[in-house]
């Protein structure tokens, strides 16, 4: 009798095994970005987003909008949401990327050089480390409110190289200035209020 029992616990113990390693992971853990978390990147894929350069020129940069999924392990997916802005040509490009696992938080791209853009969890954009928030700032005649000033930067050939842009969460990007020279602006004739 003993012998019995002891075949059938290894029998359930074999089967226990079997079966946790054949599930493996049959349940996926699908962890997405909340709509307010998407707003905080205010573009649709392909928007024509107008600026002017420094010369007074016309500029037009469009958006392109990517989902996708990062995998940290096979029970476990993060949605991923990357945001492009791309001129015509190809010359300027600035990136907005965002992963569930960030939190509240954008990573900034502009060229070869990277920041972050925070917010807490009421959608309000927060200032860190070098950043400024500005209550309301006046930026080629125009008023913008809740207006974050970061940096991106990077030391290259031994001197301090850095792009100065201003954000916030309806526009976008409103203005992107290289040292003290501004590269451009965005066009407030063309946006739709």
């Amino acid at each position: 009798m003993k012998s019995k029992v002891f075949i059938v616990q290894i029998i359930m113990l074999l089967l226990t095994i079997l079966v946790s390693s054949c599930l493996g992971c049959r349940i996926i853990d699908y962890d997405r970005l909340t709509e307010a978390q998407k707003q905080m990147i205010p573009y649709s894929h392909g928007e024509s987003v107008n600026f002017i350069d420094s010369l007074g020129h016309p500029f037009v940069l469009t958006a392109k909008i990517g989902t996708s999924w990062h995998e940290p392990d096979d029970c476990f997916k993060s949605e991923t949401r990357n945001v492009i802005l791309q001129s015509e040509q190809g010359d300027w490009v600035i990136s907005f990327y965002t992963e569930i696992w960030l939190g509240n938080q954008i990573i900034i791209g502009i060229r070869q050089f990277y920041s972050y853009i925070n917010y807490d969890d009421n959608g309000r954009l927060v200032a860190e480390n070098d950043q400024y928030l500005h209550n309301s700032l006046e930026i080629d005649n125009n008023t913008f409110y809740d207006v974050l000033e970061g940096n991106v930067s990077k030391n290259g050939r031994g001197e301090q190289y850095y792009y100065r842009f201003f954000y916030n969460k309806k526009y976008g990007i409103l203005q992107l200035v290289d040292n003290e020279k501004v590269i451009f602006t965005i066009d407030k004739t063309k946006i739709n209020n």
